[in-house]
């Protein structure tokens, strides 16, 4: 995911790629579908790559998450 991050905030000039940074954090997610953080960044890798649609189902996904009452304690 990190590796994913930075492909997407990266400029181009200096290697950044969106749509490597959107296959990188799709691959995090199969590890961790239940991390909004991942859901987030996804939603704006589609969004850099003009995915729209895909950006909607990840904010949905966050959306729709049960909070994690022990995530405080």
């Amino acid at each position: 995911m990190v590796l994913g991050l930075v492909d997407l905030k990266a400029p181009k000039i200096v290697g950044g790629d969106p749509q490597r940074a959107v296959t990188k954090i799709e691959k995090g997610l199969q590890f961790g579908k239940a991390n909004a953080f991942l859901h987030l960044h996804l939603a704006e890798a589609y969004q850099a790559v003009g995915r729209t649609s895909d950006v909607r189902e990840q904010l949905n996904a966050i959306l729709s998450m049960t909070p994690d009452p022990n995530y405080l304690n």
